[in-house]
């Protein structure tokens, strides 16, 4: 059985079209396993495949224009703040769980065919060859540098084999360190670790766009490449891919050359890393999207992880 994404919060902000996304997940296994997760809040919006991860929940998000003002220079470049995770995993070392890449993943058998001792690239698998007698509840969660990434609790029946999760991010790459994977079933905790050779920093690949332009699919959204200097775009876009959230709320201000739109989202994250994104259509602009200096900052806490400044002619 292929891996299914994942259900997957879709939050809207009132910048028009603006918004944050998470990033994609998806659990499998021998059949696909019943995953608990929380009820969606009133208004809310999700897919809803067999298997998935649990969905953050959230309350209403809300919009404050300052006033009309003209801006200051943006920074000449992204800047990003450091990653606070340091810590590691607990549980039993066991070569029953493997985490690999995608080309090392057999999807048909739900397992990684080898262990890799490093992983590059947009996606990670983890596959957990448990010994029979662990039914029930098993809980799957993945880490970076002991930060959480996400987690799901699956029901482990009778001729249930190997279980398998993944971890992925559209087109870009995973942020780099040591990834951990976790599958905590029958009194025993069974962790592996692997490296990904990926960007470092607490938010990574931010970059700004053509909103039109930005890369959609399973709940993914993002730029594709950095254009600090836009000309006559149809909308404005911009995203980055931030780690360390769960349980924080994230946040984001689009400076603009008529003053500062500030995005508040009020959530208290469950899943760890996300890919965010926010798009404004030239409907956001009254007059259409007027040239200058713009900013766009995600922040967490109220703390900025990233500004990302372009330009408009």
């Amino acid at each position: 059985m292929s891996p299914r994404p994942s259900r997957t919060r879709r939050l809207s902000l009132t910048l028009s079209a603006a918004t944050l996304v998470l990033g994609s997940l998806a659990a499998c296994s021998e059949d696909a396993p019943t995953v608990s997760q929380p009820s969606s809040p009133a208004g809310a919006t999700s897919s809803a495949p067999t298997a998935s991860t649990p969905t953050p929940s959230t309350e209403a998000p809300t919009t404050t224009e300052a006033p009309t003002s003209s801006t200051s220079t943006p920074p000449p470049a992204p800047s990003t703040a450091p990653s606070p995770a340091s810590s590691t995993v607990a549980g039993e070392r066991s070569d029953l769980v493997k985490l690999c890449g995608p080309d090392a993943a057999d999807q048909t058998k739900k397992t990684c065919d080898s262990a890799a001792p490093t992983v590059k690239g947009s996606a990670i698998y983890c596959s957990a060859d448990l010994p029979n007698d662990v039914r029930g509840n098993v809980d799957a969660a993945l880490y970076r540098n002991g930060s959480e990434v996400y987690s799901a609790s699956i029901n482990r029946t009778a001729g249930m084999g190997t279980l398998m999760v993944n971890y992925a991010v559209g087109k870009l790459q995973l942020p780099g360190g040591d990834y951990t994977c976790s599958f905590k079933g029958g009194g025993k905790t069974y962790v592996s670790t692997t490296k990904v050779d990926g960007p470092a920093g607490r938010a990574t690949q931010a970059m700004a766009c053509d909103g039109s332009t930005m890369y959609s699919k399973s709940d993914v959204t993002h730029c594709e490449s950095n254009t600090p200097a836009l000309t006559s775009p149809s909308s404005l876009g911009c995203s980055a891919m931030v780690t360390d959230l769960k349980g924080r709320k994230v946040s984001a201000t689009l400076q603009t050359p008529q003053g500062a739109k500030d995005l508040t989202l009020s959530n208290s994250f469950q899943l760890g890393s996300a890919v965010v994104y926010l798009r404004a259509p030239a409907t956001a602009f009254p007059g259409g999207i007027p040239s200058g200096a713009y900013t766009c900052t995600f922040k967490v806490d109220d703390q900025p992880v990233v500004n990302i400044p372009f330009t408009v002619s």
